[in-house]
């Protein structure tokens, strides 16, 4: 069967041309053994015209136009945030049997763009779960993708057959395709992807904040650093764009994770604290003079108020004060469980 597949990479940042993930799912596609005749088009053509010249492309069409109108797939290869735009020219342009698909990782926003378009029927989210932190064309290679998983997300309207059309494509890319609810594929992939591509990135600007002039901690890294620190080398324009589009889901992820690094500082301090006690029980930390100094101000406070006027989790503020109680530090007045605070005379 010959299938005619069009790419679409528009570009909203210099780096990325016919990009990474589209130049590795054409290369791909013409060492499956199967006829696909490729159509590719960029806001710069350059690579799309290397790819011709490659052999992985066949048509380099100089925009989006009529050259779109017998294809059997078009894959949406932009930002996300730009895709509700092209959806919208796809629409008129494209046949009624044509799956229109793509390959970001965020899914909601598009799938809820499609439906308002009334595009249920026609368009197929789709996330090959592969990349690198290099990018562009001329690092693309089917390589980048083998083996790994090609999310398929369809709508409420997407009839079986094309679902099973979106299958064999992974499958003829050397991807294992698996079928998800977006909504599902966007939680889960904040939680895997996004949320660690975050974390990449604060660690990177912690130690540069903390380093000193003779760049130790530079000096020092090693195995561990650079396997935490390889994703921030990553487009930063393409992940502000990942993140805008996903935020509320990334926000959850990070609110948790944000609970257990202050549950495992907590615990940190108290077994600091614990040691304190052997030697001074009068030894008071920074985070605990910070509580004593609200509750001279207001005895009457409340964990919840301590815990927001601190900015952490009130379990985090349970630990504490059930650590400073245990070093004498403060009780409550009378002994009586909802009583004022006190803090010890002799601190």
């Amino acid at each position: 069967m010959n299938i005619n597949i069009s790419y679409m990479e528009v570009i909203t940042y210099e780096d990325i041309g016919f990009g990474l993930i589209a130049g590795a799912l054409a290369h791909a596609l013409k060492e499956s053994g199967r006829d696909y005749h490729i159509t590719a088009t960029s806001r710069h053509l350059e690579p799309v015209k290397a790819a011709v010249a490659d052999g992985i492309v066949d048509v380099a069409a100089p925009a989006v136009d009529e050259t779109f109108t017998q294809c059997d797939i078009i894959l949406l290869c932009t930002p996300v945030i730009t895709i509700t735009e092209y959806l919208t020219k796809l629409k008129a342009i494209a046949n009624p049997d044509c799956i229109i698909t793509d390959v970001g990782s965020v899914k909601t926003i598009i799938h809820e763009a499609a439906d308002s378009l009334g595009l249920n029927d026609r368009f197929i989210g789709g996330h090959p779960m592969a990349g690198s932190e290099k990018t562009g064309y001329e690092n693309s290679s089917s390589s980048i993708i083998k083996g790994a998983r090609y999310i398929i997300t369809p709508t409420k309207e997407t009839k079986p057959e094309k679902i099973e059309f979106m299958k064999q494509f992974a499958s003829d890319v050397g991807m294992n395709p698996i079928v998800m609810d977006y909504h599902v594929h966007d939680k889960s992939v904040a939680a895997i992807s996004h949320v660690p591509h975050l974390l990449s990135t604060a660690l990177v600007h912690v130690v540069s904040d903390n380093d000193d002039e003779e760049k130790h901690m530079q000096l020092l890294a090693a195995g561990c650093f650079r396997d935490m620190s390889r994703v921030a080398a990553s487009s930063p324009e393409m992940w502000e764009q990942i993140c805008l589009t996903n935020s509320s889901a990334i926000s959850n992820i990070l609110e948790q994770y944000i609970e257990m690094l202050e549950t495992i500082k907590d615990a940190l301090l108290e077994a600091t604290a614990q040691s304190d006690i052997q030697s001074d029980n009068q030894n008071v930390t920074l985070e605990e003079q910070k509580i004593i100094d609200l509750i001279i101000d207001n005895p009457n406070i409340t964990q919840n108020e301590l815990a927001k006027a601190l900015n952490v989790t009130e379990r985090t503020i349970k630990r504490r004060m059930k650590t400073m109680q245990d070093k004498d530090l403060i009780k409550r007045e009378n002994g009586k469980r909802n009583g004022k605070w006190v803090v010890n005379a002799n601190i």
